[in-house]
């Protein structure tokens, strides 16, 4: 005996993987779109929303920087470890996830704000690492002199 069914459904893994994914593209789809803020709407658990789209949006922000790197190599020219940890790209709230509770406990609204200038933001960063490397070897090449 058979029953038809419409969609075979999904272990946990691979619900979390999904719903990660989706976070993922409609944070995605701002950044292209030149959104620079929105509000999460939809089918989400709003009580773990902010954050689990926190944690992404660090991830879309590291790869962001990550690529950033490739498309100006003169960077690691200069310093070849001036790309920055994720602890500082945090820091940076290239993208920031942030809520706010509505009328119960359990409905919260959560948004997402992302930088318009996220190149000036990691140009300055890597022109201040590689300039404070560079100061450093010519200082330490004159105490060797």
């Amino acid at each position: 005996m058979i029953k038809p069914i419409d969609e075979i459904p999904k272990n946990v893994s691979e619900q979390r993987r999904s719903y990660r994914k989706r976070i993922v593209s409609d944070i995605q789809e701002a950044i292209d779109k030149e959104i620079y803020k929105f509000e999460f709407v939809g089918d989400y658990n709003f009580k773990t929303l902010t954050q689990i789209a926190g944690e992404e949006a660090r991830n879309v922000a590291w790869k962001i920087v990550r690529q950033w790197s490739k498309d100006n190599p003169q960077y690691k020219e200069r310093y070849k470890y001036w790309i920055p940890g994720s602890w500082e790209i945090k820091n940076w709230k290239l993208i920031c996830v942030s809520s706010i509770k509505c009328e119960t406990p359990e409905k919260r609204r959560v948004f997402c704000e992302i930088k318009e200038d996220m190149d000036s933001i990691i140009r300055g960063y890597a022109e201040q690492i590689c300039k404070e490397y560079e100061e450093k070897e010519q200082s330490r090449k004159k105490g060797a002199v």
